[in-house]
């Protein structure tokens, strides 16, 4: 997809303007926008590079200088979490102790700061924020579900 000039990459806010079906980093094909928070928006991705064409989650930070220096603090958070966990591995650390979300990949695409996760089909917050806070918060099933994708 060509855009016609640079104004229309981002808003006046500085989310990235993504249209499903474009490639981010001639890599990610946008298959649909998940969700739009006060950091960035997340959008599901097919991974063209692997072999399987895997769904992941990029997270598509806003462009303000702000949110970019979030952005490089989250991925070096990220990168340390994941050597925590090979270190530990190699220390042999019982089963049970594994990553919530795995870090994929980050880069920069259009003055955005891109951060590839594994992808979720549950988004526990969205799931709270729908459901008021109601007592019981999550039902067994829905916990077992949620529960056995990490």
């Amino acid at each position: 997809m060509r855009r016609h000039n640079q104004h229309s990459l981002a808003d006046a806010e500085g989310f990235y303007q993504v249209r499903v079906g474009e490639q981010l980093g001639y890599r990610y094909e946008v298959k649909r926008i998940v969700d739009k928070g006060c950091f960035g928006q997340v959008v599901q991705c097919v991974d063209m590079a692997d072999p399987n064409q895997r769904f992941v989650a990029v997270k598509i930070g806003k462009n303000k200088k702000f949110d970019v220096d979030n952005a490089h603090v989250e991925i070096r958070l990220l990168k340390l979490l994941m050597k925590a966990e090979e270190d530990e591995e190699d220390l042999h650390v019982a089963q049970g102790q594994e990553r919530i979300c795995e870090y994929i990949d980050s880069f920069h695409f259009r003055q955005h700061v891109l951060i590839v996760l594994e992808y979720l089909h549950f988004n526990l917050y969205r799931f709270l924020k729908v459901n008021k806070l109601r007592r019981p918060l999550v039902d067994a099933k829905l916990l077992r579900r949620i529960v056995f994708q990490v």
